[in-house]
């Protein structure tokens, strides 16, 4: 376990364009994962008052109007989650809205997004990219341009603005885009986004924690995704490198986790000076059970 610990207080971590503090954010961010489309009855109120949590990231967004009618994402072309976010805000905290649209890559509609951060005055905005991306067209690569291009002037026309990306633990990127057989979908995405600049405020890499994913496993995947932003980012101190990276946990119910990791992954994070962790969840008893140990993260 101290050689767990040792190597995820390495690696664990974010680095921000502006610091969270100074957009109104804690310096160290706990913020579970709600998906508000798939898990319509998770009552906010209930959970500020019973484990103080007051931020939280929203997933399960689109902008696409081709999910108008869908039951796994939420378009949001006005104010239908004005009352979620004013209950969360009225509690003194505030949310991160993260996109994904579900098994299409986010829409490059960047007048979409602005509309949305204007209407709900958002400070933090999440992409969740992974092969999605490469849907429709295997071999091309004008899609993920476009989101990244869609990030970057985000970031550029709104003033200290938060922009993060959010990944998957296993997804491979075809021998076709790096010439390397077992490299990561990460990798790709940094090597398209070099010429562009999208400047991330965090990746945060979704690991689902099961018997499949032995720690040793993990371990070195940090490892992997260390060197890759050595790579990626030559330009920065390795401090600030280590800080890029936050874990995930994402949990179901198959998974192998425990309060004794939950416990790891705070102090590892704490001690790497991470600014954001976050929990993935599908069962209520889940958040609470390790919400009150993540929130600790946040000094509270």
């Amino acid at each position: 376990m101290k050689k767990i610990s040792f190597i995820m207080a390495a690696l664990f971590g974010v680095t921000t364009v502006l610091t969270a503090s100074a957009a109104g954010f804690p310096e160290h961010v706990y913020a579970p994962t709600v998906n508000v489309a798939t898990q319509k009855g998770f009552d906010f109120n209930k959970a500020i008052k019973k484990s103080g949590q007051k931020i939280y990231k929203l997933t399960g967004l689109t902008v696409n109007p081709e999910f108008k009618k869908s039951s796994t994402e939420v378009f949001l072309d006005g104010k239908k989650l004005m009352d979620t976010v004013s209950t969360i805000r009225k509690s003194g905290g505030d949310v991160i809205f993260s996109f994904d649209d579900d098994s299409n890559p986010p829409s490059v509609d960047e007048a979409a997004y602005q509309k949305v951060i204007d209407c709900y005055k958002i400070k933090w905005i999440d992409f969740k990219i992974d092969r999605s991306v490469l849907h429709w067209c295997v071999g091309c690569k004008w899609e993920l341009d476009s989101i990244l291009k869609v990030m970057k002037n985000l970031q550029d026309n709104n003033s200290g603005l938060i922009v993060s990306l959010t990944t998957n633990y296993n997804d491979k990127s075809p021998s076709d885009f790096t010439e390397k057989e077992n490299d990561t979908f990460l990798n790709y995405i940094l090597l398209v986004n070099k010429d562009i600049g999208a400047d991330f405020a965090t990746i945060n890499i979704q690991v689902p924690f099961s018997k499949a994913i032995p720690e040793s496993t993990l371990d070195v995947t940090l490892q992997r995704y260390m060197k890759l932003l050595e790579a990626a980012y030559n330009s920065k101190g390795s401090t600030e490198i280590r800080k890029m990276i936050s874990i995930t946990p994402r949990l179901n119910n198959q998974s192998e986790f425990v309060p004794g990791k939950a416990k790891a992954v705070v102090t590892a994070s704490t001690k790497a000076g991470s600014k954001f962790l976050s929990l993935v969840f599908e069962n209520p008893d889940d958040f609470y059970k390790y919400t009150n140990i993540f929130k600790s993260f946040s000094g509270k």
